[in-house]
């Protein structure tokens, strides 16, 4: 929008608001990722981010917005479920096809990759996409870290 000129542009501009904060507890946060925001929706996963293991019971929406179609929300997201660790080994399916996704942003993929080394040794089973997309310069060193760890190297 901030690209365009013209009337409309500034009719346009008349119209942003400033994004609603999510709060509440994690039910309240988890709802919030379903938000029809994308900013809402990141702030969301910023917040159950913070919440460290105590966002689990989110797992399943943290899980879905790995398909959302703001990159910024499924970079988040990834986040929150790293922060979760070794309990978010039920996100590992998801997180496999998240990083299988054809041209997908470096920084998501970079998430995804240190959301499964925080899972740990349960994360196996996605050590051939982590090969896979550490043949990605940007990606490699994020990727080689979540094998080491889910080798038991770290």
């Amino acid at each position: 929008m901030l690209a365009k000129t013209g009337a409309a542009a500034w009719a346009a501009a008349g119209d942003v608001r400033e994004p609603r904060r999510p709060s509440g507890g994690v039910a309240d946060l988890a709802r919030a990722l379903s938000d029809p925001d994308p900013v809402t929706r990141g702030l969301a996963a910023i917040e159950l981010r913070g919440r460290g293991k105590g966002a689990l019971p989110a797992l399943g929406a943290l899980t879905a917005a790995l398909r959302d179609g703001d990159a910024n929300v499924r970079l988040m997201s990834s986040n929150a479920i790293a922060a979760i660790g070794p309990g978010a080994e039920p996100a590992v399916p998801a997180l496999f096809a998240a990083c299988s996704v054809k041209d997908e942003r470096v920084h998501v993929l970079r998430s995804c990759a240190t959301a499964l080394g925080a899972i740990g040794p349960a994360a196996a089973p996605a050590l051939p996409v982590l090969r896979e997309i550490a043949k990605q310069p940007r990606v490699q060193w994020a990727a080689e870290a979540a094998i080491r760890s889910i080798e038991g190297g770290e």
